[in-house]
């Protein structure tokens, strides 16, 4: 279908809307009067996240199956396994692109499309052109990843109110299903082509992330690409039999140790043992598998379900209508990676660790190594690991300085959306630098204390 806008008057956002962005598949969950409802398409409310170009047409969903782009949240997260995927592409400007019949086209451009393509559908369901959503990711998606998915929804049409990790989202989905007790539990999410576990403390209407952990390219497409070592079939035919338990997986067990050791990994985190948690929620789409489920009830005896392929959508679309009725306080996350600058031998001076309740910020001032120093430079980093060979760079930076002393304040910002910006300011002149720009608007100094009273 071509893709048009709807032409309405601007009204303020009635519908409380979530999106969650799969890797294999999209849900769009609505809050309004008190229920919640999801957006159909062809009578399913969970639409394959697979995009098809032709020459004057945009095919997104089911019927892209076949021929189309898939799995496009994994090439934006990771643009190494393009070699997975049989799509005629380059790199450009350190950005993937990939050949359609409508020409080259950026992986946030194609995000785009499916996003604009969401909107107008949903749009079109409720009578009203809403344009407000909160919007899930994986828990381990480094910032510039979440820029990435934040900046397709906003090419999309969307006003991303706040951004939600997946496996949060899930726990407010089912404590406000099954009222669930005080007390800390885990949430083991498994999806298309990611990996999360979080430890999340109840308490009455307050959820406090304790700790996560996981694996970005860890979910059903492991198994998918793990059978097409032994199957002449295309991934497509391989993802429907194995969802369909047609084909078992050789090297199940090895793929199954690997979510318990990150799982593992989030509790000791956390400083607990598995037998402190009062149940393990089990969701996103693979979590249906059945070695999965045999090896989470293997390991306590709490299993909690929902709708595996819904919870998301479900509690980001909660969130959103939390937001409308001003009720921020209510969830306390976390950082999923410690942040930090590239010290000498490559070393990182950690500026706000994993785990840290955000919102949250950091400063640090720093001055010149040697009389003849004409600059300072900065490498922000993100990761678990003290050697920056094991993080990731977010960007690097060069702030010229006059001679004589000269003093850098450097300001790390996290925000309710577990964005960071990065700013600098010359104590001296009082010149200030970004950094690194948050794509939602930061808050306030003034703003993070109010919501840590709160908390």
């Amino acid at each position: 279908m071509i893709l048009h806008d709807i032409q309405c008057k601007p009204t303020l956002p009635k519908y409380a809307i979530g999106i969650d962005f799969g890797t294999t598949n999209c849900v769009v969950a609505i809050y309004h009067n008190e229920q919640v409802q999801y957006l159909k398409i062809e009578e399913s409310d969970v639409i394959p996240t697979a995009i098809q170009y032709t020459k004057n047409d945009v095919i997104i969903g089911k019927n892209a199956l076949e021929k189309g782009i898939l799995n496009i949240k994994s090439l934006i997260s990771n643009s190494d396994l393009i070699s997975t995927y049989k799509y005629e592409h380059k790199i450009e400007n350190e950005d993937l692109l990939l050949y359609t019949c409508q020409g080259w086209k950026s992986c946030i451009e194609i995000a785009a499309n499916i996003f604009q393509f969401l909107r107008f559908k949903i749009s079109k369901q409720v009578n009203e052109n809403v344009h407000h959503t909160v919007l899930t990711v994986p828990t381990r998606f480094d910032d510039t990843t979440k820029h990435k998915i934040v900046k397709a929804a906003q090419q999309g049409g969307w006003t991303v109110t706040r951004v939600l990790t997946e496996p949060t989202a899930a726990l407010l989905a089912l404590h406000h299903q099954k009222n669930l007790k005080n007390g800390i539990y885990g949430v083991y999410d498994l999806g298309g082509g990611t990996f999360d576990f979080s430890v999340v403390k109840i308490y009455n209407e307050i959820c406090h992330v304790l700790s996560t952990s996981g694996d970005t390219q860890l979910g059903g497409n492991t198994f998918d690409i793990e059978l097409q070592k032994h199957h002449s079939y295309t991934i497509q035919k391989i993802q429907k039999l194995r969802e369909n338990e047609k084909l078992q997986v050789q090297n199940a067990q090895f793929i199954t140790s690997q979510t318990v050791v990150i799982m593992n990994k989030a509790l000791a985190d956390a400083n607990i043992s598995i037998c402190d948690l009062h149940g393990i929620i089990l969701t996103g789409g693979a979590s249906q598998i059945q070695c999965i489920q045999d090896t989470v009830k293997s390991l306590h005896s709490n299993i909690i379900y929902g709708d595996a392929m819904k919870n998301v959508a479900y509690g980001a679309a909660l969130q959103s209508h939390k937001l409308l009725h001003s009720a921020e306080h209510l969830l306390l996350d976390a950082t999923p990676l410690s942040i930090g600058i590239e010290s000498l031998n490559q070393e990182i001076e950690w500026m706000i660790t994993k785990n840290t309740v955000i919102p949250t910020f950091a400063t640090q001032i720093f001055t010149r190594a040697h009389p003849q120093q004409t600059s300072i430079k900065f490498n922000i980093v993100q990761g678990e690991e003290a050697l920056l060979c094991k993080c990731i760079s977010l960007g690097k930076f060069e702030i010229p300085i006059q001679p004589g002393d000269v003093s850098i304040e450097v300001k790390f910002l996290v925000d309710e959306n577990n964005m960071l910006s990065v700013t600098a300011t010359n104590l001296d002149d009082g010149k200030k630098y970004t950094l690194l720009a948050s794509i939602t608007k930061p808050l306030t100094l003034k703003k993070i204390f109010s919501l840590q009273q709160n908390s």
